[in-house]
């Protein structure tokens, strides 16, 4: 795109939440994006796992 600024406005007037996008027609979202939640789940944070990690390496060098 031409500019930070035009992209912004482009992705203000093409984006459509998935709950509202799931309503609509095939050719209405042509050309649309796809916002909100697109997968929920429970898991570690790449930060928590790192932890696990950096825990697990500091155990085996007092061994």
């Amino acid at each position: 795109m031409e500019s930070p600024v035009k992209m912004m406005k482009w992705f203000q007037e093409h984006a459509v939440t998935i709950d509202k996008a799931r309503q609509m027609k095939d050719e209405e979202r042509e050309n649309k994006v796809s916002i909100g939640v697109l997968m929920d789940s429970d898991k570690p944070s790449f930060l928590e796992k790192y932890q696990t990690v950096r825990e697990q390496a500091k155990a085996s060098l007092k061994k």
